[in-house]
């Protein structure tokens, strides 16, 4: 006899990367690389857990529900299952809907000596995303929609590694992703150009100049190819219980541009914490991913303040 269990909820990640994350193809809301682990929202499901007898394997199934326009062409269906090989899980999923592109995933995640390994891969058929393919010097902007790449072939994946030390307050993760939606470095760089050279023409013209600038933000926001991250964590700085210290650096590695945030936390008194944290910016001017607003090094300065009761 199975036995399984259903429920309605929040839709949990399927992912096991910890900056990016391309197989979780139900929750699409992305992963704030400077604050990975914060909470995201999933879409509402109906989700039956169906255990498999004398294993600790599992299969899911989801019923995706889209809570602004619950219809027939708008409901997902997806399935995942979990199981074990020898210390590694290994992780298969897919997912459909009628109106997007279809997906495919695999994660596997297991112990490698003193570090706890992860990779994943997701593969889809067509895109959600727009693809800028021309910008005219009028301003004209030639895109590739959905539409236009619905029987073609994405493939992204990710590897990383998570090191953590209790008895040293110590924790380190580092990841390198894969997009298989980025544009390859000659695309990207003659795009950027052909924006500059129209939003130069269109000063004039406040619309256009506007629009053309919202296209080159949207264009250069994850059009790499290949990226890299690294965090490391220190607890109980200089043996001193309240103090903690933590250093994030990210690159694109397709055009060297990245940034890095160190920070440090002194916990005031108990839900009462105190953080400063400046962030430097690099890479080519007028070009990075990072480094797009400015010169080759950019310093910003954060502070912020957090209490819970």
């Amino acid at each position: 006899m199975i036995k399984y269990t259903s429920v309605w909820a929040r839709a949990r990640k399927w992912g096991v990367g910890y900056f990016w994350s391309p197989a979780d193809v139900i929750n699409l809301e992305p992963i704030n690389v400077l604050d990975a682990e914060a909470q995201r929202e999933g879409p509402i499901n109906f989700r039956i857990n169906v255990p498999i007898a004398g294993t600790q394997n599992k299969l899911y199934f989801y019923t995706i529900l889209d809570s602004e326009d619950v219809d027939f062409d708008t409901t997902a269906l997806a399935a995942k299952a979990e199981f074990l090989l020898g210390n590694y899980e290994v992780g298969l999923g897919a997912y459909y809907r009628y109106d997007t592109a279809e997906r495919a995933m695999l994660t596997l995640t297991g112990p490698l000596g003193d570090f706890d390994i992860f990779g994943e891969a997701m593969v889809s058929r067509g895109s959600a995303k727009t693809f800028v393919t021309s910008i005219a010097p009028n301003g004209t902007i030639s895109k590739r929609t959905d539409d236009d790449v619905r029987d073609s072939l994405f493939f992204s994946a990710s590897a990383g590694f998570l090191y953590s030390n209790s008895n040293e307050n110590l924790t380190i993760v580092g990841q390198y992703y894969y997009n298989g939606e980025g544009y390859s470095n000659s695309d990207r760089d003659s795009l950027v150009s052909q924006a500059k050279l129209a939003i130069a023409a269109a000063f004039p013209n406040p619309a256009t100049m506007a629009s053309l600038s919202a296209s080159l933000s949207s264009l250069i926001s994850g059009s790499g190819q290949h990226y890299a991250a690294l965090m490391l964590s220190k607890g109980e700085l200089f043996s001193l219980e309240d103090l903690s210290a933590s250093v994030i650096a990210m690159a694109n590695l397709s055009d060297l541009s990245g940034l890095v945030k160190p920070s440090i936390s002194w916990s005031v008194v108990d839900n009462f914490k105190l953080t400063l944290s400046p962030m430097f910016l690099f890479g080519p001017s007028g070009s990075g991913e990072f480094s797009m607003a400015g010169d080759l090094v950019n310093l910003s300065l954060g502070a912020s303040v957090s209490a819970s009761f």
